[in-house]
């Protein structure tokens, strides 16, 4: 029977890699939005404390990744469904081992050390835990449902995110009570809100009793372990700069250039999109036809971001005088600079996930580690002196310095394992 009109039009329009970009696009608009929200009614100062505390929500999702969601979407595809489903549970069972007394430490940790002007303390660290224990939830039911390629069920948990979101701080603008804090305690509450709606489906696609929760955290630990040391220190690669300039400078400064990342912030999800939806498919691929097929699969995700990355930074560019006082309603020193050095930092980062993504499948966790390490060491070193001798913008060549080495050794970790090109 031919193909009705209907079923092109939503294969060519709603196909898994249409609805996992659109959902990239709904997070990379609730991100900006949100930190766009506190910078327009906050001082820099206070949107430089969000971009600190945010920050570790970000290291929180990536230990996650290392340790479960990584290896999830590398063994998981090549499972039997009933298998797959045993595995999945165990490891929605299994993870709060790792995560509760992790968020019990956080607290207590950050009571017992309290210098005045540390970025870690925003009045109540039990705020920052709770986000956390509720945006790992998500984050979770998130990936599992990328793993059975169900993408519009991550889309509308992520829509109801995004709403519960903004309806919260919206209702926070009225009497200047929207603050670094507000914006992270409304967001572990929205994303509170989202996994109880995801768990159901969680529940419907994956019906078999959890398997051995100790064996499948031992099997996502033969992987996870240097997974774990790899996003480590490619956080402080990425992230470390911003408490070195708070530290060096001053939070002011941290806002500024946080504020020019915000603008090309839509890049960067446009690859997280990809990698989440070409990553298990190009593992599937490797089990099956072999090296070659996966990596050309991975190649073509490359190219496209990278194209939609000098696209966008040639946007805004070109709106640079509007952006500033239409969108982020104050002017940045050096704008210009900062934009044209964060557009090499995210096409070198798109380059590097490609490379990373290849080496994952590969399961070459160990290697990844070795590489990241010297990167992020360049990185802070460079940006140490970079930032004394520059101000602000000397942060940004030392994350440039950093993505160079990491770019270069992926490369070579790539052609060893059979890559060619």
């Amino acid at each position: 029977m031919p193909e009705s009109l209907r079923a092109r039009f939503l294969r060519y329009f709603f196909g898994p890699v249409q609805i996992s970009v659109l959902d990239q696009i709904v997070i990379s608009a609730t991100r900006f939005l949100a930190g766009l929200l506190l910078l327009r009614n906050a001082p820099a100062q206070e949107y430089g404390l969000y971009v600190l505390l945010f920050s570790i929500v970000l290291l929180a999702i990536s230990v996650q990744n290392a340790l479960i969601t990584t290896p999830l979407t590398v063994l998981a595809p090549a499972m039997e469904p009933v298998e797959q489903s045993r595995f999945v549970r165990a490891l929605a069972k299994g993870q709060y081992l790792i995560w509760l007394p992790l968020l019990i430490f956080i607290p207590a940790a950050v009571t017992l050390w309290q210098p005045a002007e540390t970025p870690l303390m925003f009045g109540h660290e039990m705020v920052l835990a709770a986000t956390l224990f509720f945006v790992l939830a998500r984050e979770f039911l998130r990936r599992s449902f990328f793993v059975i390629s169900r993408p519009g069920q991550v889309l509308r948990t992520d829509v109801l995110d995004a709403a519960l979101l903004f309806a919260l701080l919206i209702g926070l603008l009225p009497g200047n009570g929207l603050t670094a804090q507000a914006v992270i305690a409304v967001m572990g509450l929205s994303a509170m809100m989202a996994s109880i709606f995801a768990v159901r489906f969680f529940f419907g696609v994956f019906d078999h009793s959890a398997g051995d929760v100790r064996a499948a955290l031992r099997r996502c630990w033969v992987f996870g372990r240097w997974a774990l040391l790899g996003v480590v220190v490619t956080w402080l690669q990425m992230q470390g700069f911003l408490f070195l300039l708070d530290f060096l400078q001053t939070r002011e400064d941290v806002g500024h250039v946080s504020a020019v990342r915000m603008l090309a912030m839509p890049v960067m999800v446009f690859n997280t999109a990809l990698i989440a939806l070409y990553k298990p498919r190009s593992a599937a691929l490797l089990a099956r036809a072999g090296e070659a097929p996966a990596a050309r699969m991975l190649r073509r995700m490359v190219l496209l971001s990278g194209s939609g990355c000098l696209v966008w930074f040639a946007l805004i560019a070109a709106g640079q005088g509007l952006l500033q006082e239409l969108v982020l309603k104050t002017r940045i020193p050096d704008y210009g600079v900062l934009l044209a050095l964060w557009a090499g930092v995210f096409l070198l980062q798109i380059i590097r996930t490609g490379f990373s993504a290849y080496l994952q499948i590969r399961h070459q966790f160990k290697a990844l580690f070795y590489v990241g390490a010297a990167a992020a060491f360049v990185s802070l070193a460079a940006g140490w002196l970079f930032i004394i001798a520059r101000g602000a913008a000397g942060s940004l060549w030392g994350v440039l310095a950093g993505e160079v080495v990491f770019v270069l050794g992926l490369m070579i970790l790539a052609r060893r394992s059979g890559q060619q090109g």
